[in-house]
């Protein structure tokens, strides 16, 4: 029998596992997940439904407001067993309708795939349509060839010129219009990521003394040295001068020197302008993702929510003692291969 709860820490290696089904070695993935769950400032127990099986965790998913974007959507990270069964779909995606409704009574929801997924199918019949492809680009970092930053430009970061911080959250905010998964920052969501991850992480490109551009990477798996650059923003005034080129120039560079092994970026599908330059930096088309939007409108109906609530809110020791009892056996062969691991996560 499934059921619907709520997000608590621990289920992070089952989430983990939905979205990385295939793969043996998923530690340093944990990681990731758990930064941006824990940098993105959210309630987690009224943005996360999970659906709960007999013996593991059959679904997921994690509702980001984009309302900053534009009014009403919701970009929605969504994992489900691949073989979910049909009436389990069901149940888990009325708890996702009624979620986004206790959000917003109207919610335009946005999703973004991996283009092989059968997901898509599920969420096509429930009344989302394909709006864009991205491509994800790939670059070796081993056999990647270092070349000089030209000119006058150069690139500073938030490790090195904490005080600058606000210029790269102008800079950042004013080019999003490449990003289909960021909200617009504000200064506590950027306060919160460097806490959590590295200043370095965040680079500012100079044009003699002005910022130009701004950047940032996140490492997805740092034991397999995987690293995720997000194209570097520019706002209007500065376009088509280069400085995209020279930022994604100097990250790799930079990478490349930490000992990272492969970057990836999603690119615009469409946009051969932009497939043009990642392929001159290196970058290869290694996979296709589709962009799917739809409208909900739901009614808020509180039960559900109040029932996943519970799985999260602190319990007496004798709960918690039943609670821990009932997890042994929640993704029992994985629990034992984490167990000994923790530190490193």
């Amino acid at each position: 029998m499934s059921e619907l709860i709520g997000f608590r820490t621990e289920f992070l290696p089952h989430v983990t596992r939905l979205f990385y089904p295939g793969e043996e070695r998923i530690t340093g993935k944990i990681n990731w997940f758990r930064y941006q769950m824990e940098s993105s400032g959210q309630d987690l127990s009224k943005t996360c439904v999970l659906l709960k099986g007999p013996s593991k965790l059959l679904a997921f998913c994690w509702l980001c407001p984009l309302e900053s974007r534009q009014p009403g959507l919701v970009q929605a990270h969504i994992a489900v067993d691949p073989a979910l069964a049909a009436g389990d779909w069901q149940v888990f995606w009325a708890g996702v309708r009624q979620l986004a409704g206790n959000l917003a009574p109207r919610t335009r929801l946005r999703v973004i795939l991996p283009a092989n997924l059968t997901l898509a199918d599920n969420l096509t019949d429930e009344g989302l349509a394909k709006v864009a492809d991205l491509t994800q680009f790939c670059a070796q970092l081993e056999t990647h060839q270092e070349t000089p930053l030209s000119g006058d430009f150069r690139v500073v970061t938030l490790a090195g010129a904490p005080s600058m911080a606000d210029d790269w959250l102008r800079l950042f905010n004013s080019g999003i219009s490449a990003f289909w998964h960021q909200p617009v920052w504000t200064g506590e969501i950027l306060k919160a990521r460097l806490r959590a991850g590295s200043p370095e992480a965040w680079r500012l490109g100079m044009a003699g003394n002005e910022p130009v551009a701004a950047l940032f990477y996140e490492v997805i798996d740092g034991e397999q040295g995987l690293v995720r650059i997000n194209a570097a923003a520019t706002p209007p005034a500065y376009r088509n001068k280069g400085y995209g080129r020279l930022m994604i120039k100097d990250v790799l560079a930079h990478l490349r020197s930490k000992g990272f092994k492969q970057v990836y970026q999603l690119a615009d599908g469409q946009n051969q302008a932009t497939a043009l330059l990642y392929k001159m930096q290196g970058f290869a088309p290694q996979g296709f993702y589709h962009v799917l939007e739809g409208d909900l409108q739901v009614n808020i109906v509180q039960a559900p929510v109040a029932a996943a609530q519970e799985e999260t809110e602190p319990s007496s020791p004798e709960n918690q003692a039943e609670t821990k009892k009932k997890n042994v056996g929640f993704y029992p062969s994985f629990h034992s291969q984490i167990s000994g691991k923790r530190g490193r996560e």
